[in-house]
């Protein structure tokens, strides 16, 4: 039914539209017969005019009655409260000097409509009218500013929830095209984690003795099987074009290939292939020149790809062996959850946000809560939710009523897709919640014990870099 109302309004608009264009062809086809304005003509468009604003409020006073409990779903946070005070205002503010401009603008139409003696007046600057039009809204926009910054300085403040209240630490992270809750363990802290850790088990990039060990496993065995293919696609050229893709031995002397003497390969045959990452040599090389390991490998363009992957592989490796080697906080005690995240009701959360890919936009609307999640940074915000789903349900009459994070940035084809349900309810709940979930440890140490040959191997994982809580200090990076 909507749509079909929907659908005659459009056709309406689009008749009235070229009813006009024919009016306005007829008028060119009779250039002779100017119209000419009235005051009859002027006076029916000045009651016209005032007619309409009276129509014009009267709908929007409709809408306002109608819809008022849709404008803003009930708010169902502790800061909540502040933000739709922020709201009440700024629509108050910008009312008033709608109303006093639609208002005056048809009252002149009606007021100094067109009359045959009537002459208008014309001055072509006023300083004070300037001066009025000028001051008045500053003042009233810096106010309005500065109050708005005030308010979104206190709710964003996450560092304002004191250690004292306990808060609860969980991590939002955001990838195409859903949600990851993270929980701190028992001691409350949220783990370290790197980009650079994650694969098919850690999809967040998590550190832990344990995912480092098999991070590098994976890479070790990675970097194995591109070398075996760099090997036979050396071979490969090295049969089709064998003048000029000659493989060389990649232990073979330098000293000799380049000398001239029995079994040297001409020069061209292993032109060392771009090294960005060329340096001087460590140690007793001569000359100060560090030659790229891969030189032997030729440089055409299958070639050149395998390198580049190898060499980003190398420098991925040596990342990973040098944050292994600071302290870091483990995330083995963290609790991962999808399809929904519990919150306890009257209790400070401070939510932490990352993203893998693209910006995402974390945005819980009853919470009055939005931040954006970016790939490379963590960003904040804290909030205590007032009102447990239970309760939500009997205020909206809804009895399947759900709260919901939602991604608030259009970040690809199944955006539309990317929430989760947020539950709210009381802390017995909650704690009977928390103890039936499995903590990162555990779910990789499961894995492993199946067989799965993605899994991070546990056994032999070294401790000695966890720090304890009362002495960690955050290392790691996104």
């Amino acid at each position: 039914m909507d749509f079909l109302i929907l659908a005659i309004i459009i056709l309406a608009v689009v008749a009235i539209f070229q009813l006009l264009k024919i009016y306005e062809l007829a008028r060119e086809l009779r250039p002779d017969e100017a119209p000419v304005i009235t005051e009859a003509d002027s006076r029916m468009n000045g009651r016209l005019g005032i007619l309409f604003i009276f129509a014009f409020f009267g709908f929007i006073l409709y809408c306002i009655l109608k819809w008022k409990d849709q404008l803003l779903p009930v708010s169902a946070s502790k800061h909540g409260v502040e933000i739709d005070q922020l709201w009440d205002v700024s629509m108050v503010i910008i009312t008033i000097p709608f109303v006093i401009c639609n208002v005056l603008l048809f009252f002149f139409l009606n007021k100094y409509r067109y009359k045959k003696e009537r002459k208008a007046d014309f001055f072509a600057h006023s300083n004070k009218l300037e001066a009025v039009w000028t001051i008045v809204p500053a003042i009233v926009l810096s106010a309005l500013i500065i109050y708005g910054l005030r308010v979104w300085n206190s709710v964003t403040d996450h560092t304002s929830v004191s250690a004292n209240e306990n808060p609860i630490n969980i991590e939002l992270y955001a990838r195409q095209f859903d949600w990851t809750a993270r929980y701190a363990g028992t001691d409350n802290k949220l783990g370290d984690a790197n980009y650079q850790m994650i694969n098919g088990t850690n999809a967040l990039g998590l550190i832990t003795p344990a995912a480092i060990e098999g991070r590098l496993k994976e890479i070790d065995d990675q970097i194995a099987e591109l070398t075996a293919k760099l090997k036979v696609q050396v071979e490969l050229e090295g049969k089709i074009f064998p003048k000029k893709s000659k493989p060389i031995d990649p232990h073979h002397s330098g000293g000799e290939e380049h000398g001239g003497g029995h079994g040297a390969a001409p020069a061209e045959h292993h032109a060392p292939a771009p090294n960005p990452e060329a340096h001087p040599a460590e140690g007793g090389h001569g000359g100060g020149h560090h030659e790229d390991p891969y030189a032997w490998a030729g440089s055409s363009k299958p070639v050149m790809a395998i390198v580049d992957e190898l060499k980003h592989l190398e420098r991925m490796k040596k990342a990973i062996e040098v944050f292994a080697k600071k302290r870091f906080i483990s995330s083995e005690d963290d609790l991962l959850v999808k399809g929904e995240f519990h919150i306890p009701v009257n209790k400070a959360i401070v939510f932490q946000f990352r993203a893998q890919d693209v910006i995402h936009s974390a945005y819980m609307p009853h919470f009055r809560t939005q931040m954006n999640a970016v790939p490379g940074m963590k960003t904040n915000f804290a909030m205590t939710p007032t009102i447990t789903t239970a309760e939500m349900r009997k205020i909206t009459n809804n009895p399947n009523f759900e709260y919901y994070l939602l991604c608030n940035k259009i970040c690809g084809n199944a955006h539309y897709n990317m929430k989760m349900v947020i539950v709210v309810e009381d802390q017995a709940s909650y704690d009977k919640w928390v103890k039936e979930q499995k903590t990162f440890g555990s779910v990789l140490a499961s894995n492993a014990t199946e067989g799965d040959s993605t899994a991070v191997p546990v056994a032999k994982a070294d401790s000695s870099a966890i720090v304890p809580p009362a002495a960690a200090k955050s290392a790691g990076g996104m």
